[in-house]
């Protein structure tokens, strides 16, 4: 059976919104997916039959709450998350991680001291497919669920992480 690599914990990042995400220790870790093993911590690469397997994942970092308030739950998220993936793919796959934390970035301005602070998750979609060809088309089909994320959960700003084997190689702000 694979492990599948994907980092899960604490994050940070920087730019015009800087900000993190810390996952609640106490919250269970929903996995939607085919029964392979899931490992949250960084393991050496799979080889499977004399070849290496890279994975790509995809980490998000999304806020419950809108205007302040806080208006969706985990089960929003997952329900959202399976409906964007059945119309990306003809055969879905619905493979992601998801865990509850406290997700806060800085307001972008030049005088905003403003930071916001509310309940949300860490999202992994994991790429089960073969790496090669398919990783440009799970790439852009990221970048369109990050949008629509933000365009149904009524967020102005989310983040995301694109990585390889759980090493973060790229950062990234979505807007809707």
């Amino acid at each position: 059976m694979p492990v599948i690599q994907a980092e899960m914990r604490r994050a940070s990042w920087g730019g015009p919104n800087p900000g993190g995400f810390t996952p609640n220790p106490t919250s269970k870790i929903v996995w939607s997916g085919p029964r392979h093993a899931f490992d949250i911590h960084r393991n050496p690469v799979v080889a499977t039959k004399g070849k290496t397997k890279k994975t790509a994942a995809v980490r998000f970092f999304i806020g419950f709450a809108v205007g302040g308030v806080e208006r969706w739950t985990m089960d929003d998220l997952i329900r959202i998350v399976r409906e964007i993936r059945d119309e990306q793919m003809e055969h879905p796959d619905a493979t992601f991680v998801a865990q509850t934390g406290v997700y806060s970035y800085k307001e972008a301005g030049k005088h905003s001291d403003t930071v916001v602070t509310e309940n949300g998750a860490q999202l992994i979609i994991v790429n089960m497919n073969e790496w090669g060809v398919r990783k440009k088309k799970f790439y852009k089909q990221m970048q369109e669920l990050g949008e629509e994320l933000c365009h149904r959960l009524e967020q102005e700003l989310i983040f995301a992480e694109w990585q390889i084997n759980g090493l973060i190689k790229e950062t990234w702000r979505v807007t809707p």
